[in-house]
């Protein structure tokens, strides 16, 4: 029977030393490997069914608690090394927030939050800048108003040197007085009382004229005009305070690098005010352009009349009086080292503004900084604020305009979803919000200038500035800007960018709709593609490359060929000496 089954044994596969041991090979069943059938994957799987049927629940339970020990572990390899640590201190709910809150997360940390991080850094930076522009200002302004008092001081001493001329050259022939030291000594009084600000009065000539003959009137006569020449020429010496712009005299002073209203922070009001918040007091009124220049002037004037007073003090004798020309020496220094901004300050909210223009490109151009350290700040600093602004705007209008379409596709308000609706309704809240960023202009022009804006011009504005086009015929005025507006048209503006991007997003969807396009991408058609237009000389010297590149192959591999067919010569070559000593020994 075992024969018959052909199934052996262990106790007779044993032999003795006259049984002949078989080999492997004989031993083997022969395996031949088919691949199954249908019917046979069939029958495996009902099989496996019946098994997992059979199985025990208690196995049931420990395989499924098995499975979820190990997709925790998985888990757990794949948090990272920031969330093991606040899961193992007991706060593992931060880190389930995305997951429990996506919408929100997305809107405070992908929006609001970089939006919020723009106005910061534009606060930061715009006072790093207000402080390099503010010296470069202040002297441009105090060159002003130095211009405006030379202007002034030589105006009235030619009127007045035009008035008493012909008194003196009489004055001067009739007493038979010395030219020069009479020209001097009356052109010092005069310019005495004028540069001292008292009221001029002509000096006190004689009252009679003397009767004069026939031919005294004729000297007279040719004396004047030579009297008159040298009189000019003395007066030029006492006028000549320096070389004068008259270009910048209807210039006005600027305040967009600095602030001039300490007059309102003196006020009893101011202090007040300081006591109860604990912040200085700003009167919106000194804010105005015309206040702060008042200011700064009256300022210089006292600065100047300081600085006059000390010069001319120290240019005094021994005995108490003063050399030709000593006033017109002690006015030029005051002229130049006066100063009516020292107790102005950098307008940090101004500078905030203009690096916020900057970043958002959109560059209104009524003002620019001067300096050199302005210029570094915005050839380095700027462009990062750039970058760094279409970064969190892109990023920004991606994640609004897929907040929105969730929010369309989980409401019945499917219509929404279809491009050329959705690019109306963007195009419609951009269009409407622009309306909201004019009446707030409109207001902060009224409540800062008292200038009435028409709401047309206004929108305008509003229009130009979320455009980025900025084409500055209207603006913020940098001398009224507070810090509270930082926080009012930055984040309308911001808004307005975020809309307007969600506008171009669904117009570009639109426009690919309307254009029919391939399913080839553009690389697979330029790899399909031939360069045209190819010169005949380049096309021959690419051939000629390819050629000498396949016939030098062809070498290289016709040498191998022959150095494998040699080297087997070879080898043939030792195995038949090597058969031939054998046999021969043998």
């Amino acid at each position: 029977n075992k024969k018959r089954r052909g199934k052996v044994t262990n106790s007779e596969n044993m032999f003795d030393g006259n049984t002949k041991v078989k080999t492997m090979e004989e031993t083997a069943p022969t395996v031949t490997c088919t691949a199954p059938t249908d019917e046979e994957k069939m029958n495996e799987d009902v099989e496996d069914q019946n098994d997992e049927s059979n199985m025990a629940p208690a196995d049931e339970e420990q395989m499924i608690d098995k499975v979820a020990e190990n997709q925790d572990d998985a888990s757990d390899t794949r948090l990272s090394r920031r969330a093991r640590w606040m899961l193992s201190h007991r706060l593992g709910w931060l880190y389930q927030l995305p997951g429990d809150w996506p919408r929100t997360i997305a809107l405070i940390f992908g929006v609001i939050f970089p939006l919020f991080l723009l106005i910061v850094l534009s606060l930061f930076f715009g006072y790093g800048l207000a402080k390099l522009e503010a010296p470069e200002e202040i002297v441009a302004n105090n060159e002003i108003i130095a211009n405006r008092a030379r202007v002034d001081v030589r105006t009235k001493f030619h009127n007045n040197v035009t008035t008493s001329l012909p008194e003196i050259c009489f004055e001067v022939f009739t007493q038979d007085l010395p030219l020069n030291e009479t020209f001097e000594k009356e052109f010092e009084e005069l310019s005495s009382r004028i540069l001292d600000r008292e009221t001029f009065t002509v000096s006190s000539f004689r009252q009679s004229i003397p009767e004069l003959t026939a031919n005294e009137t004729l000297e007279l006569l040719e004396f004047l005009p030579e009297c008159g020449t040298i009189g000019l020429d003395i007066a030029t010496k006492f006028t000549s305070l320096a070389d004068l712009d008259y270009e910048s005299i209807g210039e006005s002073l600027s305040f967009n690098w600095i602030r001039c209203d300490g007059d309102g922070l003196n006020s009893t009001a101011s202090k007040l005010y300081n006591q109860i918040w604990g912040r200085p007091f700003v009167d919106r009124d000194r804010l105005k352009p015309d206040a702060q220049a008042a200011t700064a002037i009256l300022a210089w004037r006292i600065s100047n009349r300081e600085l006059y007073d000390e010069y001319l003090e120290s240019l005094r004798l021994e005995n108490g009086t003063l050399q030709i020309g000593a006033r017109s020496f002690a006015f030029r220094q005051a002229l130049a080292y006066a100063d009516g901004f020292s107790q102005c300050y950098p307008n940090s909210a101004a500078g905030a503004w203009f690096w916020f223009t900057v970043m958002t490109t959109i560059g209104y151009g009524n003002t620019a900084p001067t300096s050199e350290g302005g210029r570094a700040m915005i050839y380095t600093l700027g462009f990062f604020s750039i970058l760094l602004f279409a970064v969190i705007l892109g990023t920004a209008g991606k994640i609004v305009v897929t907040i929105w379409d969730d929010f369309i596709n989980r409401t019945k308000l499917h219509q929404l979803n279809i491009p050329w609706v959705a690019c109306l309704f963007w195009g419609c809240c951009y269009y409407s919000w622009m309306l909201v960023i004019a009446a707030v202009m409109q207001n902060w022009k009224a409540a800062r200038l008292g200038q009435e804006t028409d709401f047309s011009e206004a929108y305008w504005y509003a229009y130009i500035s979320t455009t980025t086009v900025g084409l500055g015929d209207y603006y913020l005025e940098h001398d009224v800007i507070l810090r509270q507006d930082l926080f009012i048209f930055p984040i309308l503006f911001l808004a307005g960018f975020v809309l307007l991007a969600n506008f171009f997003v669904k117009l570009t969807e639109v426009i690919l709709n309307l254009v029919p396009h391939s399913h080839k991408t553009l690389e697979d058609t330029l790899a399909e593609s031939k360069v045209p237009c190819m010169p005949d000389h380049v096309k021959k010297g690419i051939k000629a490359i390819s050629a000498f590149d396949h016939s030098s192959k062809r070498r290289a591999h016709a040498a191998r060929a022959e150095k494998n067919d040699e080297s087997d010569r070879t080898r043939d070559d030792v195995e038949v000496s090597s058969a031939v000593g054998a046999v021969q020994r043998g």
